[in-house]
């Protein structure tokens, strides 16, 4: 089979078309998308306000950086905002310039595409089928002072799961050495 022109997630309809399948009959993992769908209550304010649409929002975030720093109560500066994920990596990794990255792996492409736009060595994590494709605490063991980043996509994709909460707290304690 062909492999698909683009390498971001969510192409399906070139995905049906080289497997000579309607896009409706794909299960999409590629990307992190609902598969539930839009919830009502965000269809009902995109209902609620069209005006919104008719010119652009804040390219610097700032109202959303505020909101959401207040909400978690961090300093704004911490927070990064983006139109959408992808944006984000890639600006993340270009302010950090890392030099030696872990992923997990499964893992969402984007990671490592821009890790390597900075001439980044990436080291990979393999999750594991005997795990259940979960993180578990054994990732710890991995994780060395040489490393100056690493990025763990909650939850993963493409396995939708999220490490167990009893994993997050040695993972922020070894992030912090």
């Amino acid at each position: 089979m062909a492999l698909l022109k683009s390498a971001h997630g969510g192409n399906i309809r070139e995905a049906a078309a080289l497997l000579g399948i309607a896009p409706g009959e794909l299960l999409d993992f590629s990307a992190n998308i609902n598969p539930l769908g839009m919830p009502a209550s965000l269809r009902q304010a995109i209902v609620d306000n069209p005006g919104c649409a008719e010119r652009y929002p804040d390219v610097e975030y700032q109202q959303l950086h505020q909101a959401l720093a207040a909400h978690h109560q961090l300093p704004a500066a911490h927070i990064l905002a983006g139109n959408g994920e992808t944006e984000s990596i890639f600006t993340l990794v270009h302010g950090l310039k890392p030099r030696r990255a872990m992923i997990v792996i499964p893992g969402f492409a984007e990671y490592r595409r821009a890790l390597q736009t900075v001439d980044c060595e990436v080291v990979e994590y393999a999750l594991r089928e005997r795990d259940g494709w979960q993180l578990t605490d054994a990732i710890l063991d991995a994780l060395t002072p040489a490393l100056d980043c690493l990025f763990l996509c909650t939850p993963n994709n493409p396995t939708g799961l999220l490490p167990e909460r009893a994993c997050w707290k040695p993972l922020r304690s070894a992030a912090g050495r």
